[in-house]
């Protein structure tokens, strides 16, 4: 039955699901009508001509599957777009390519690979082709027809593959357990090993085992490697010596040379035991090879080339006299430190620019950096710890010309002055924030007075008193409103007790706290326009146990009171005397 009749005569005007496709017991017979899959009805199946499958994808045909001369082809319907095979992550694992080839992907822990199997009735095993760790893609191309038998596959350099025949020169010489010989009549015997970098190499056996006794190192410009580690020169009737020719084409030599037989017997000769280069001394002095001793040397340069350390040892002074010239240290030829004797005084002069002298040393098995002397920043000294002046009455001079000193005033403390006999010329010591962008209430400066060794302890070693300078609002162009805190303890660190205002004002830190004098310290003479008196907030007075709130005021003639809690006003009664 052809589904168009079932869905027109069953199940018109309703989806046709899987649920309702599998009751029906027989074929259904689509007759090339397409059978559409996903809700958006722009993926579907179709067989729109014979013996062919179709499949579109978003309204797209991509895939056919067919028959051509009896064998099954899978066909891509979009033009220039290839087949994908996919892991399950979406990963590509094999790319039949719209180019002409077939990718194979990385696998999950190694480079792609093709495997060719054998024949199962054999077993399981394959030949497997592997990009491995390759620097950059290349293609290798086949040749275009076979070669011929023993011929082997070589590369151009540039992918091209091609069949050549062996040379006539041997890769091996081998004739089992009989000696191998080298013979010419004439001419030379050449060894060439052509290729980059490639070494000729001697191997043999000692014992059983086998040993490579001696390597031409082709990577090293000829170096001679011997494994064993000894040479033996031996000549018939003179001595054997070895040339060591210069740098400059070869046309000089310095020559190494044994004894004659008859000045000794057979000696050894033993290099020093520390690193580096090694210079031998001349024989006009006493020397050994591992502890040179030179007796009244004249000496123009002592090199230790590239490595490697010069030891003075003395038991006595080791002094190093310029006779009237510089003393000069060096790093790799260039000057870092030159020390000079003119006629007034001993100068230290660092040759490289910005080099600080740095003088380091240990304190109690830390090193430390004691003291710096910062030529970054014009000679600026920079001590790690303390900087101590030793004797009384010493100064600190500030200035191109001194003008400003901090004495040491003995067993007193310090003394700051202007040394300028000019007039106005005071001394003015400025206490500055590097603060950029002051708030209100921020400390700009302070002044602590403090006696951290006090004996008692606790209280008495806080900050007694101080003075600090605090901004009364956001600083501005146009503001820098600041006040003076003046701070005391008594039982605790100092706090504010009074504050000068940036108008002038001089207020208590709190409301009714502080007295102005005492009942026995008392200010002589109050000098103030208007006086305002007013206990309302905190007292009562001891008459009749009410608050007020009065100001006296001046007039011409009289003096005036005013009750400021109910207005009234009242003229003080004046008698004149004489």
């Amino acid at each position: 039955m052809a589904l168009s009749k079932i869905v027109e005569n069953s199940i018109a005007d309703e989806a046709v699901s899987s649920a309702k496709l599998k009751d029906f017991s027989a074929a259904v017979d689509l007759n090339g009508v397409e059978l559409v899959l996903d809700a958006d009805a722009d993926t579907s199946i179709t067989a729109d001509t014979d013996d062919r499958i179709d499949i579109k994808i978003a309204n797209t045909d991509h895939i056919s599957f067919g028959t051509s001369s009896g064998d099954t082809v899978i066909k891509a319907m979009v033009d220039a777009k290839d087949i994908l095979f996919q892991q399950f992550d979406g990963r590509t694992l094999l790319d039949i390519n719209d180019g002409g080839f077939v990718g194979i992907a990385n696998g999950a822990t190694g480079p792609g690979e093709l495997r060719i199997f054998e024949d199962t009735d054999n077993g399981t095993n394959y030949i497997g082709l592997s990009a491995g760790s390759i620097s950059s893609s290349f293609t290798l191309t086949l040749p275009t027809a076979d070669g011929s038998s023993g011929q082997f596959l070589k590369t151009d350099g540039s992918g091209a593959l091609s069949f050549d025949t062996v040379s006539s020169a041997a890769d091996d010489l081998t004739a089992g357990d009989a000696a191998v010989n080298l013979t010419t009549t004439s001419g030379n015997i050449t060894i060439d090993a052509q290729g980059g970098d490639t070494d000729i190499i001697f191997k043999g056996t000692d014992g059983s085992s086998d040993i490579t006794p001696m390597t031409l190192d082709m990577s090293d410009a000829g170096a001679l490697l011997l494994t064993g580690g000894k040479i033996d020169l031996k000549n018939s009737g003179s001595r054997s010596k070895i040339l060591f020719y210069c740098e400059s084409g070869n046309a000089h030599f310095q020559t190494l040379q044994a004894a004659p037989h008859s000045e000794s017997a057979s000696n050894t000769l033993t290099l020093p035991s520390t690193g580096g280069d090694v210079d031998l001394v001349s024989t006009a002095s006493t020397a050994t090879l591992t502890n040179k001793t030179l007796t009244t040397p004249k000496i123009a340069e002592i090199d230790s080339l590239s490595s490697g350390s010069i030891t003075l040892d003395a038991e006595a002074d080791i002094v190093l006299d310029a006779d009237g010239a510089d003393i000069i240290f060096k790093d790799a030829g260039t000057s870092i430190l030159t020390i000079t004797n003119n006629s007034t005084d001993v100068d230290f002069t660092v040759a490289t620019q910005d080099k600080d002298i740095v003088f380091k040393g240990d304190d109690g098995g830390s090193g430390i950096t004691a003291l710096t002397i910062d030529m970054s920043d014009a000679g600026t000294l920079i001590a790690n710890h303390n900087l101590e002046l030793g004797t009384d009455a010493s100064e600190i001079l500030f200035g191109t010309d001194n003008e400003v000193k901090i004495i040491h005033n003995a067993d007193k403390g310090l003394i700051l002055k202007h040394t300028a006999t000019a007039d106005d010329k005071p001394v003015i010591l400025t206490l500055q924030t590097g603060e950029t962008d002051l708030a209100a209430n921020d400390v700009i400066g302070k002044v602590e007075f403090q006696a951290p060794d006090e004996g008692t302890g606790t209280d008495a070693v806080l900050v007694a008193a101080a003075i600090q300078a605090v901004s009364e609002g956001d600083f501005s162009a146009s503001s820098n409103a600041t006040s003076l805190e003046f701070m005391t303890g008594a039982s605790e660190a100092a706090a504010k007790k009074l504050t000068l205002t940036s108008a002038g004002h001089l207020l208590p830190a709190s409301d009714d706290a502080q007295d102005l004098g005492s009942s026995s310290l008392q200010f002589r003479d109050i000098y103030t326009g208007d006086l305002n008196l007013n206990n309302t907030r905190h007292r009562k007075n001891e008459v009749d146990g009410t608050s007020g709130s009065w100001t006296i005021q001046e007039g011409e003639n009289d003096l005036y009171i005013l009750n400021r809690l109910n207005g009234k006003k009242f003229r003080f009664k004046l008698e004149e005397i004489q």
